[in-house]
């Protein structure tokens, strides 16, 4: 009787997650459901909180005359991006995908587990258990509670239901205000000798799902104060090489990598940066789609 009382609790646990997930009035939990399972722009922008907080969706929007969604995540990169580019793409085919690659989410080593979190709630989705599995085979039999799948969710996702905190704006993007009030050393990015395989494979899948689907895409490296330079994406670089993928490449030694005003820390411009740094590249963005031939020449 016990352990039928445990598996009707953690049934209900479940449906009362999945409807706050779906009904949440704003916060998190509202832009991961609707960048996951209601978007419908012809861009979209994946990446990390360089991409969230980097990329204007109304200024790209002018400019090209196409729809566009932030998509971007903090603390996470391509496990998660892969996965909800699966989703988005299992729905619609978008014109137009914007990576804003980062070193330490997209190639370094480190533990992948915790790319999973915002994915748990989307796990019955098409080709989600995959990834669950590459990570760790494990994750398939905890997947199988519904107290796991939501453990560190709930909390949030009530919150996001009755008194939302986080403040999103139109089309994803999340502004960060204020300036760095710190002038930290000389940055050297060095070039990475160690990569994790993983999610180089889910770099190419992500490479690879956009050819199959016919969708444009972009790598783009964003502005980090006073780097001296972009190697630590040479292998990036080469892949891109490889598959014909055009680079952006704002990382390093250009007149917003330098401007410490457009920051808020190293790694992330704030309001004024992103505005410049958007209105910057939405030029060169609709120069690569109506020139494809002039890729990364």
């Amino acid at each position: 009787m016990f352990f039928i009382f445990i598996a009707v609790c953690d049934y209900a646990f479940g449906l009362i997650c999945s409807y706050l997930n779906k009904s949440a009035i704003g916060g998190d939990t509202k832009s991961h459901y609707y960048a996951s399972m209601e978007s419908d722009e012809e861009v979209i922008i994946l990446g990390s909180s360089r991409a969230i907080h980097h990329y204007i969706p109304s200024i790209l929007s002018d400019s090209l005359n196409m729809s566009v969604y932030n998509s971007g995540v903090d603390g996470n990169g391509i496990i998660l991006q892969y996965g909800r580019l699966k989703m988005i793409t299992s729905r619609y085919t978008p014109k137009l995908i914007i990576y804003d690659a980062t070193v330490s989410f997209d190639i370094e080593n480190n533990d992948n587990l915790k790319y999973l979190n915002w994915l748990k709630r989307f796990y019955d989705s098409e080709g989600i258990d995959s990834i669950f599995m590459d990570i760790s085979y494990n994750e398939k039999y905890k997947m199988n509670s519904n107290f796991y799948r939501y453990n560190t969710s709930f909390i949030q996702m009530l919150s996001d239901n009755i008194n939302p905190k986080q403040i999103v704006l139109e089309g994803g993007y999340k502004p960060i205000y204020g300036t760095m009030n710190y002038t930290p050393d000389d940055i050297h990015q060095k070039k990475i000798t160690q990569w994790d395989p993983l999610k180089l494979k889910y770099f190419k899948k992500m490479i690879e799902l956009c050819h199959s689907k016919g969708i444009k895409l972009i790598i783009s490296y964003s502005p980090f104060y006073n780097a001296k330079s972009s190697e630590c994406y040479l292998l990036i670089n080469s892949l891109c090489k490889e598959y014909n993928i055009p680079v952006i490449d704002f990382y390093s030694n250009n007149f917003i990598s330098s401007d410490i005003s457009k920051f808020k820390d190293t790694s992330h411009l704030n309001n004024d940066g992103a505005i410049e740094f958007t209105n910057t590249i939405a030029p060169i963005i609709k120069d690569i789609l109506a020139n494809p031939s002039n890729i990364n020449n």
